[in-house]
């Protein structure tokens, strides 16, 4: 049991020294060891005692931090990200100043640190989840750690690269203007690509018509919208969000576009139109890119470009003659030996008409004719090549048909009813338009009978005899044909003669 001394009892008297040394270092204020020398005096007996006592006051508490979790994204160059680390918050110690303390990090491996406190900064962080064990100590060397969880995520969006100046020329049935053509998103990519993952391309047009790409409800223009929010049907806050430009009712997933005639303006060579070319990824590592998922509060990510589009319609159009056809002289051939004549001006029924086609355009088809070997353009026999002919800028298409004119053989006759008669006639001249006048009773014209496509010429000369002195006059008039096809030739002759009984008579018509 240890008490005190009381000098005035027990003359015993006491003094010390203390010699201080750094406990923790030296800096390190309030932590020492102290060698304390005692001496004790006993004035009774004179003898003197020393006692040496060593006191330590450190400080054996570590310091104390707090640390927050921290989400980064990946740069679009490597997939990894980086990081400058935050300080710890509230870092104190019980007894250290604040320049006393010191702190660092700890880092998993397969990612470098670099840097001094307070500027530590972390590369080759990958996506996920990395523990990052931050530690304190003060001058005593107390150390404290604790865990702070960094996640990277991949909010970098896609490097959407595209062609330029896509020049696309229509095609078609080839039987009709109904010239079409699509654009997909591989065609206009050039190269797109994210370092995290794949990538996906939807593509839609800025402007234009469907051009027969409608969606479910048979209206919606498809080329309009990229899809169909991927079959979902609304959005749910934190777990489904909905894409711009899509639409329920698409039905093509964005993967093309469609042109057609109506994106080339009337009386042009050609249209500009620009598409968007949209890109994917798979930021909410899913496996699935370009989804709607939301997941841990990470979405797929998407960049924009676009690209213009010049609608050409360049294939030559296509030209159909009807087919190689006999018919009979007397039938509509419409000849067309000298000029180029337009199928719609005339009539080709008993020939045919040709057939033209072409991708967006009615075409105007014209055609010549030339008469090919042994023929007689007079009477309409022989063959016939009918050249049709269509064109479209610099280019002429040509398709031929032979068609092969055939006579009709019709006896070649002539029937004179008056032949040789005698009859009256009531005017005191006689004249051709009287000779030709076939509704005049009187004038028994021959009956000529030949065939459709024979030509036949008449000839007809009057002879006029003077009877006393002029009061009386016959005519004799000549009926003279020929078949200038066959060759043949008939002849018939009337006399006509007048009797003057009064001077305003004619008394008759001799044969």
């Amino acid at each position: 049991m240890h008490r005190k001394v009381d000098n005035n009892v027990c003359n015993l008297y006491t003094t010390y020294t203390d010699d201080v040394i750094p406990a923790c270092g030296i800096g390190c204020s309030g932590n020492m060891k102290v060698i304390r020398n005692w001496k004790l005096l006993d004035w009774c007996t004179g003898e003197v005692y020393t006692y040496i006592q060593v006191i330590k006051a450190t400080d054996e508490k570590a310091p104390t931090f707090t640390v927050k979790n921290a989400t980064v994204g990946v740069d679009p160059w490597g997939c990894a990200a980086n990081w400058n680390v935050g300080q710890p918050w509230e870092l104190a110690d019980n007894c250290a100043k604040a320049e006393e303390i010191k702190w660092g990090v700890k880092v998993p491996s397969g990612v470098t640190l670099s840097g001094t406190a307070p500027n530590y900064r972390i590369t080759g962080l990958t996506k996920g989840t990395h523990k990052i064990t931050y530690w304190a100590s003060d001058c005593c060397g107390n150390v404290s750690e604790k865990t702070a969880t960094l996640t990277v995520i991949d909010a970098s969006a896609p490097v959407a690269v595209a062609k330029q100046n896509i020049v696309m020329s229509l095609t078609g049935s080839g039987t009709g203007a109904d010239g079409a053509g699509k654009i997909y998103g591989w065609q206009i990519d050039n190269g797109s690509y994210d370092h995290c993952s794949d990538v996906r391309f939807e593509v839609r047009r800025v402007d234009g018509g469907s051009c027969g790409n409608v969606g479910a409800n048979g209206t919606h223009n498809n080329n309009s919208t990229y899809n169909d929010n991927n079959g979902y049907p609304s959005e749910v806050p934190g777990a489904v969000w909905f894409h711009p430009q899509d639409n329920a009712q698409d039905t093509d997933g964005g993967a093309f576009v469609k042109f057609c005639c109506e994106d080339i303006p009337a009386g042009a060579d050609f249209g500009l139109h620009d598409v968007e070319l949209r890109v994917w990824d798979d930021g909410n590592m899913n496996g699935v890119v370009g989804d709607n998922d939301i997941i841990d509060g990470m979405k797929d990510n998407y960049n924009t470009t676009w690209v213009t589009i010049r609608v050409e319609n360049k294939l030559p159009p296509a030209l159909v003659c009807p087919p190689d056809v006999t018919i009979t002289c007397d039938m509509e051939l419409n000849l067309s030996l000298d000029a180029e004549t337009n199928v719609n001006d005339v009539n080709l029924t008993m020939t045919g008409y040709p057939q033209a086609y072409d991708l967006c355009s009615n075409l105007q088809v014209t055609y010549k004719d030339q008469w090919v070997g042994s023929h007689d353009p007079v009477c309409k026999s022989g063959t016939v090549r009918r050249t049709f002919k269509v064109t479209k800028g610099a280019v002429v298409v040509t398709c031929a048909q032979f068609i092969t004119v055939s006579t009709i053989t019709v006896p070649f006759t002539v029937t004179f009813p008056g032949q040789n008669q005698t009859d009256a006639w009531d005017k005191c001249s006689f004249t051709l338009e009287d000779a030709r006048d076939a509704a005049n009773a009187t004038i028994k014209r021959p009956i000529v009978n030949y065939g459709q496509c024979d030509i036949v010429g008449e000839n007809i000369t009057i002879d006029t005899f003077l009877f006393e002195d002029g009061a009386c006059k016959k005519w004799r008039v000549k009926y003279s044909y020929k078949n200038w096809c066959t060759g043949e030739r008939s002849t018939q002759s009337q006399v006509t003669n007048r009797t003057l009984v009064c001077i305003q008579r004619c008394n008759s018509i001799v044969y």
